[in-house]
């Protein structure tokens, strides 16, 4: 039998989260006519009826990411209710399980299967899903982050859930203008912890141990080679005092090593122990993760570091050097569910970083291959052909010479935007960014700039790593909801690391002496 220690430092190049939802898609992308309510529709009636197991497969896996670089999946089958209880009165025809279907598909593909938990999802908030409400949640309604009145919840949230009114019973007390079902987009104020009242607190041991008994029933019931815990949806975990519960979460994670190396004793191999987590050290144990002490505790086997949002600042070097002082390989996340992050190019100068960091592998997440994925103005989720993505990520020798866009991080970037005053004279700004490729073999090196509004560009001076930069011509984006104000800056000065560029706005007798300076790409074109 081979050990943990020789599992663990298998070849991943790939590491693909599958989402999960596989059994909703075609309520959510095939349904005639809809749109806004998307988020609705998949969810309202789960899970959907398939002929056959091998339509069911094809809308995530078949045809899609075999003989790719993908060598492991890990399968969101627990987003806030595990699959063996969800509704089966339309998998009669592939089921009694139909996660046995994927077992079978990766090992037969040569390919890792691992159980994914997502740790305290809070869909189940916002989205009209009834099946999202798993029995031990409804009895418990003590042990959520909210205080949560029982005749409340049955004679208002419920009914909404089932669909039998059409308000969301705490729309009214949200800010005016905010998105209501996708808090991550940018928008007036809002209470951050609206969505996070139907979460657990696992503050509480009944919390812990139902989740215990959940990675019990999932060694038992499939042939695994490992279980995740996605930390990444969603923080918070406890409802006070986060950091002084670090211990309480160090002993459950070493209670989950105990029940896998238990259960892999029993098969005669091991069950590996992966989690992702947040996208620094001080955060994560902000949040009550000690991931240092797991390291040093021997309580994981693969590190998923950060959860993809700060993909071009998040100190991925410095999980890098934690992990392997541990013998513990690191994975960076790729998310492909943010805006600019599911473009090819930027996929591709995310896992070029990570490479360059010194990762082990690079990890999937959100990256949704199929070819109907167009809803709305859901651009974000547009997915890839697999061959754009899949045949490349994997290797950084391939990846050095293929077109990359790097951007400075939009979400939550302390960079980022910049107003910029002219009242009493000039404003100036610099912002500083990381590039992992070498510029020089480039045929183009373009400095992509967006400002909010008309601006006169005439008044803006740059300068990149003490060169100045030459004046932009306008572009337009290929995003429908952010294609304005973009100009374009052939730059000579690019270099491999971290590079700066200062902004100066002068004052001028016409015009606006405030403007505002929305987001900073760097385009590396090869030409090939």
């Amino acid at each position: 039998m081979k050990s943990r220690e020789e599992l663990r430092s298998k070849k991943r190049r790939i590491i693909w989260n599958d989402d999960g939802d596989d059994l909703q898609i075609p309520a959510r992308f095939n349904t005639p006519g809809f749109d806004q309510d998307w988020a609705f529709a998949g969810h309202m009636h789960f899970p959907r009826r398939f002929e056959t197991v091998d339509d069911f497969l094809t809308q995530r896996m078949k045809g899609k990411i075999e003989n790719t670089q993908i060598e492991s999946i890990f399968y969101c089958a627990y987003t806030s209710v595990p699959n063996w209880e969800f509704p089966s009165d339309n998998t009669g025809k592939i089921g009694p399980d139909p996660l046995q279907h994927v077992v079978r598909f990766a090992h037969d593909n040569r390919m890792e299967f691992f159980y994914s938990f997502r740790m305290n999802d809070i869909h189940l908030s916002a989205h009209r899903a009834y099946w999202l409400w798993s029995d031990f949640r409804k009895a418990n309604l003590h042990l959520l982050h909210g205080q949560v009145d029982r005749e409340w919840f049955e004679k208002k949230f419920v009914p909404w859930l089932k669909g039998e009114v059409e308000e969301h019973p705490l729309v009214k007390a949200i800010e005016p203008g905010w998105k209501f079902f996708w808090p991550w987009e940018p928008s007036p104020p809002k209470p951050t912890n609206f969505r996070s009242w139907a979460a657990f607190d696992f503050g509480f041991k009944e919390v812990r141990d139902y989740y215990l008994g959940l990675v019990r029933e999932a060694c038992r019931r499939y042939d695994l080679d490992g279980i995740e815990f996605d930390w990444g949806r969603t923080p918070p975990f406890f409802k006070t005092e986060h950091r002084a519960n670090a211990p309480v979460m160090t002993d459950f994670m070493r209670q989950v090593r105990a029940i896998l190396d238990e259960a892999g004793r029993k098969r005669g191999k091991p069950i590996l122990f992966a989690t992702r987590v947040p996208d620094f050290t001080a955060e994560a144990l902000n949040y009550g993760l000690d991931v240092r002490d797991w390291l040093e505790n021997d309580l994981i086997d693969l590190l998923v570091a950060g959860f993809g949002a700060k993909a071009f600042s998040y100190p991925i070097g410095e999980w890098v050097e934690l992990g392997h002082k541990h013998q513990i390989p690191v994975y960076g996340c790729v998310e492909n569910g943010l805006a600019e992050q599911g473009k090819i190019e930027v996929i591709r100068a995310t896992a070029y970083r990570y490479w360059s960091a010194g990762v082990d592998g690079v990890y999937l997440y959100n990256h949704f291959f199929q070819d109907n994925l167009r809803v709305g103005n859901l651009d974000a989720y547009v997915s890839h052909r697999p061959e754009e993505t899949l045949y490349d990520l994997g290797d950084p020798a391939r990846l050095r010479n293929l077109d990359k866009i790097y951007c400075v991080d939009w979400y939550c970037s302390l960079d980022l935007p910049i107003r910029f005053c002219t009242e009493s004279g000039p404003s100036e700004a610099s912002v500083s960014f990381e590039i992992a490729d070498d510029p020089t073999p480039a045929k183009s090196v373009i400095l992509q700039m967006q400002w909010a509004g008309d601006v006169d560009v005439s008044r803006i001076a740059l300068r990149l790593n003490g060169t100045p930069v030459p004046d932009g011509q306008s572009f337009v984006m290929d995003r429908e909801n952010d294609n304005q104000g973009w100009y374009a800056h052939d730059v000579k000065s690019l270099r491999g690391g971290i590079n700066t560029l200062e902004v100066i706005a002068r004052p001028s007798n016409s015009g606006p002496d405030k403007f505002l300076l929305r987001q900073v790409r760097t385009a590396i074109r090869y030409g090939r």
